[in-house]
């Protein structure tokens, strides 16, 4: 490899999950599957850091900062990015945490169910919500104020206009790292943006506040798909693991969107395992069937804020009390067609 990509970059990464995940260069899977990601991906951070993957854990090298680009499509052509590229298209996947993306299971590519190719950004400049969940804060943050709040509206205002400015076909998700509804730095784009007409969103949230804050967005009509995080499928699991989150107040807004969401958009629901839901699978896939979804199941990371995270890993640690009894509620449900688990999971079955 050039002086252009120094794995030193991996020890100082933007999150200290990126670290405990091990790169083909040491794990030297042989892997035959083809992927494009890097070509048409852009994920922005809170930082303004611009990765070309849908997650700054799986190719962690930070192509540039997003004020610095003048348009979207430069970001692709990067020196960097180029050879970031050239590996992956060598099936080399130096860098990559391919047992993470799921490059073991399957090729990766951003195509629609017409076949088309698309460009995939992942607006993740700021991380508030309305919910402060053990599995992902130690606290709540609602940013409003302050230097942090400042510069991130200035990054969620730019990218509007670069969006703009971007008529390939491009799919835009609101957000992997907060909730779009309860932030004032992305207020911008739920009700100032009017996206193009090559322009589809995945709205990623909690699901609490959609029928409060969509019914007069612009963004509504593009929206092809709801992504809401829910992990659990009882209101006794739900309240623990979506704190502060009411279970009644999720019903009520998952039966709005059911009845106004876009036609033809996909429902998904997601579910993260962990200690205090390890017995709630199958409740969750039942709600899931409810509102005809489709849903997926993932292991626990390490984002920190555990004292023991040990203690909440049902899936690799193999003496966990809660594992048995957790790995056959998969098997009930590991074969239903719109139930996604991965082989990090499966693989123990």
């Amino acid at each position: 490899m050039s002086s252009l990509v120094d794995y030193k970059l991996l020890e100082t990464p933007t999150k200290g999950l990126i670290p405990l995940a091990k790169r083909n260069k040491e794990l030297k899977h042989n892997i035959t599957n083809d992927c494009t990601i890097p070509h048409r991906s852009l994920n922005i951070t809170t930082k303004g850091e611009c990765f070309i993957d849908n997650c700054e854990m799986y190719l962690p090298f930070v192509i540039c900062n997003i004020l610095d680009l003048e348009r979207l499509e430069d970001v692709w052509s990067n020196p960097l990015a180029k050879e970031l590229q050239k590996d992956v298209e060598d099936k080399k996947f130096t860098w990559c945490a391919v047992e993470h993306c799921r490059i073991m299971e399957r090729d990766l590519h951003w195509i629609n169910n017409k076949g088309q190719e698309f460009y995939s950004i992942y607006v993740n400049v700021d991380e508030s919500c309305n919910l402060a969940c053990p599995s992902c804060r130690t606290d709540m943050i609602l940013h409003t104020q302050g230097d942090d709040y400042n510069r991130q509206l200035v990054y969620a205002e730019h990218i509007v206009n670069l969006l703009r400015n971007f008529n390939e076909r491009t799919h835009i998700t609101l957000t992997g790292n907060g909730d779009p509804l309860a932030s004032n730095i992305m207020r911008p784009f739920v009700t100032n943006w009017i996206p193009n007409d090559n322009h589809t969103i995945t709205l990623f949230t909690n699901g609490l506040l959609m029928s409060k804050q969509l019914p007069d967005s612009k963004i509504l009509p593009n929206i092809s798909e709801f992504k809401i995080s829910i992990d659990a499928g009882s209101k006794e699991v739900y309240e623990v693991v979506r704190r502060p989150g009411k279970f009644d107040k999720l019903i009520e807004n998952l039966d709005w969107m059911h009845e106004n969401k876009p036609e033809g958009a996909n429902i998904h629901f997601r579910f993260v395992c962990q200690k205090a839901n390890a017995h709630d699978v199958v409740n969750f896939v039942e709600l899931t069937e409810r509102y005809d979804a489709e849903c997926s199941i993932s292991r626990l990371d390490d984002w920190g804020t555990f004292e023991n995270f040990a203690e909440e890993d049902v899936v690799d640690q193999l003496d966990h009390p809660l594992r048995p009894g957790f790995l056959e509620q998969i098997r009930e449900v590991v074969d239903l067609p719109y139930v996604s688990i991965p082989y990090n999971i499966i693989k123990y079955l």
